[in-house]
């Protein structure tokens, strides 16, 4: 769900990935180029929500866990060439694979902890013993806190990390990283609290929007 890689200074020449920007297609070029950027990611972040999700649910703990962290590690990988404003080439992917790969694999690490655990929280939804309405929503809005306060952290982290260059939280009250990390936890909450087809069309517009707004 995961932002910022690349990062404006990046494009700036500062700390760049080494893949060559698409300026030359024109303003509007770039920004289509960007908008279907940023729908790649998304689609690929929830299928892999989705498919983490079924297998946890099967009790295939161990398999779900790659899954979710594999398909997170592509997903950021994807970002950051987006973020750079390159073109989506296999080239570009692994000129920015390589040279953050290990920054990435610790970034995808700490949010596919977050997302079990945000699991863990609504995980007596899919027990034997259903809780009453009631209960079922206090744990969607327990859901909700949590996701929005791990994921206002993990987006400052990760704007300082990729950005900069230094492990820092500094600038998490920023306005722009609250109201992605809403989005997100919000449609993360409402999804993980019913999995079904209408809720992941919820989870995927508001991570959509989320993207967006973080990355651009």
């Amino acid at each position: 769900m995961n932002v910022y890689m690349a990062g404006r200074a990046g494009r700036a020449g500062k700390g760049g990935v080494g893949i060559l920007p698409p300026e030359k297609r024109g303003g509007g070029g770039v920004m289509r180029e960007f908008l279907k950027g940023v729908a790649v990611f998304t689609v690929v972040e929830i299928v892999t929500l989705v498919k983490w999700l079924a297998l946890a649910i099967a009790m295939q703990g161990v398999r779900a866990v790659g899954v979710l962290f594999g398909g997170l590690f592509v997903e950021h990988v994807i970002q950051g060439v987006v973020r750079a404003r390159a073109a989506l080439t296999p080239r570009n992917l692994l000129s920015y694979a390589k040279q953050r790969a290990a920054l990435i694999a610790v970034f995808t690490a700490v949010e596919t902890a977050i997302w079990v655990v945000a699991r863990l929280i609504e995980d007596s939804q899919y027990g034997a013993a259903r809780l009453e309405t009631g209960e079922q929503a206090l744990l969607s809005v327990a859901t909700f806190f949590f996701l929005f306060g791990t994921l206002v952290v993990k987006h400052a982290l990760a704007k300082n990390v990729f950005d900069e260059g230094r492990v820092s939280v500094a600038g998490f009250r920023d306005g722009t990283n609250i109201l992605g990390s809403a989005l997100e936890a919000l449609g993360a909450a409402v999804w993980l609290a019913a999995p079904s087809v209408g809720t992941i069309a919820v989870m995927a517009v508001t991570s959509y929007v989320e993207h967006y707004v973080l990355t651009k």
